[in-house]
C-alpha cells in the first residue's frame, strides 16, 4: 500500500538533526541545491522531487571525502525521534519493518520500495515513482 500525496516532500526535524549530525550548514546546502534558505525556516516545509534530488547533491558535495551513505550511517544517533524509525524499530521482523518503512517513506522522499518475499529470500527494491528521475545510488545505498 502507498500512501497517497500531493508529489511534494517534508524537509523535516529528522532532516535538521542530520544536517546537525554530519557537520553541515543547512544554508550551505540549500545555496549549493539553489533553494531559498527561507524555506529551512518553513515549518512544514516541503520540496518537489527536483528540489530533493538538488538537496541530495548538494549533501554529497559538502560530505567531503567520505562517502554520504557512510557518513550518515556513522552520524545516525538514536536520541533523534522519527516516528517511521521508531515504527520500524518496533517491528516483529525485517519484513514487517521494511513494510511499515515502504508505507510511509514516500512522503518524505521520492521513493517507492517494494518487497518480495519467497520461502528463501527477502528481496527489497528502491525506485522512483512515475516520472520521476532514478535514484541517486548513494539515496539508495543510505
Amino acid at each position: 500500500m502507498h500512501t497517497r500525496h500531493d508529489g511534494r516532500f517534508a524537509i523535516d526535524a529528522a532532516w535538521r538533526v542530520l544536517l546537525v549530525d554530519l557537520d553541515i550548514r543547512a544554508e550551505d546546502a540549500f545555496r549549493l541545491a539553489q533553494l531559498p534558505e527561507a524555506l529551512w525556516h518553513a515549518t512544514p516545509a516541503r520540496i518537489d522531487a527536483d528540489a530533493f534530488y538538488r538537496l541530495w547533491a548538494a549533501l554529497e558535495q559538502l560530505a567531503g571525502p567520505v562517502p554520504l551513505p557512510v557518513r550518515a550511517a556513522c552520524a545516525l544517533r538514536g536520541d533523534a525521534f522519527s516516528p517511521l524509525l521508531f515504527a520500524a524499530l518496533c517491528s516483529r521482523d525485517l519484513a514487517q519493518a521494511v513494510s511499515r518503512v515502504a508505507q510511509y517513506k514516500s512522503l518524505t522522499a521520492p521513493l517507492r520500495i517494494a518487497t518480495k518475499s519467497t520461502a528463501t529470500r527477502f528481496v527489497v527494491t528502491l525506485h522512483a515513482g512515475a516520472g520521476i528521475p532514478p535514484l541517486p545510488t548513494s539515496f539508495g545505498v543510505a
